[in-house]
């Protein structure tokens, strides 16, 4: 299986079997600092957590249609770093290689279905940390 279902079937049980109402998409581009964020921030939080780049309206819009069928609030946090090209470095030296377009279409895609929660979705708590 791969591990992008891996990862939806892990998210859809949750969201059916776990008692937290709060479900927090976590946002961002790639080597943007979404896990030191969580790992420091959210790591005590009651509530569900699906770290994603969001890089797609529709993928978006499919996780917020998720939550709000499963009767769960979602809350999101989008991690934008402080200086792209330091983030850039950063992911230049991970150990998974993509491509350099990689890099800028999950900032790009991300920061773009940002702006689509906030234009469709205005009554979301929506949170933009600076890393």
């Amino acid at each position: 299986m791969h591990f992008q279902c891996i990862v939806c079937s892990i998210f859809k049980e949750a969201l059916k079997n776990s008692v937290y109402k709060d479900v927090i998409l976590l946002s961002g581009g790639t080597a943007s600092g979404k896990s030191e964020f969580l790992a420091t921030q959210l790591v005590n939080r009651d509530c569900i957590i699906m770290d994603a780049i969001l890089s797609t309206e529709l993928g978006a819009q499919n996780k917020i249609r998720q939550i709000l069928k499963a009767g769960k609030t979602p809350i999101i946090y989008t991690v934008i770093p402080d200086d792209l090209r330091r983030a850039f470095i950063a992911f230049l030296n991970r150990d998974r290689k993509f491509s350099d377009t990689h890099f800028y279409r999950t900032h790009s895609g991300s920061r773009r279905a940002l702006l689509w929660i906030a234009n469709n979705h205005p009554e979301l708590e929506i949170n933009i940390v600076e890393s």
